[in-house]
C-alpha cells in the first residue's frame, strides 16, 4: 500500500510541473538593436529581452552554444578575462539591485546581449518556433 501512494504522489508531482511550466507565446521574446545609451554598445549589436521562465533555458543554450559568459554589469570591467565571451553576455538584473530591494528589479525579464547578425540567426534558428 506504501508503494502504491508513493506512485500516486510521484503522477501528481509530475502532472503539476508539466501543467506549470508557461507555453511561450509567438511573441515571447523582444529584440531590439542596442544604441550609444547601452554600455555595452560597440561590444554587442542586440538585446533580447526574455522572460524569466525561459530566460533560464535560453541562457543555458547560449552557455551551450558559445561557452560561458560573464553578467552585463560585470562585462566592460572584465571584458579581456577568459571568463568574458565576445559572442554573448546576459544580464539577471541582481547584480545592480541590493538584494533586499525588490522594487529595482525589473520584474521577471532576462536579457541575453548578442554580439552581431550571425549569433542573431542563430538564436531565430533555434528559437523562432518555441
Amino acid at each position: 500500500m506504501g508503494i502504491k501512494s508513493v506512485s500516486i504522489q510521484m503522477k501528481k508531482h509530475r502532472n503539476y510541473m508539466t501543467s506549470v511550466k508557461p507555453v511561450p507565446s509567438k511573441n515571447w521574446h523582444k529584440i531590439r538593436k542596442i544604441d550609444g545609451r547601452n554600455k555595452l554598445y560597440g561590444e554587442f549589436d542586440y538585446q533580447i529581452q526574455i522572460p524569466t521562465h525561459t530566460f533560464l533555458e535560453v541562457r543555458m543554450w547560449c552557455w551551450e552554444t558559445w561557452g560561458p559568459s560573464i553578467e552585463y554589469y560585470w562585462y566592460n570591467d572584465y571584458k579581456r578575462s577568459y571568463a568574458c565571451n565576445s559572442s554573448w553576455c546576459f544580464d539577471t538584473d541582481f547584480s545592480s539591485s541590493s538584494f533586499g530591494d525588490r522594487h529595482r528589479r525589473r520584474g521577471g525579464i532576462g536579457k541575453i546581449y548578442l554580439a552581431g547578425d550571425q549569433e542573431l540567426d542563430l538564436f531565430y534558428l533555434k528559437w523562432k518556433n518555441k
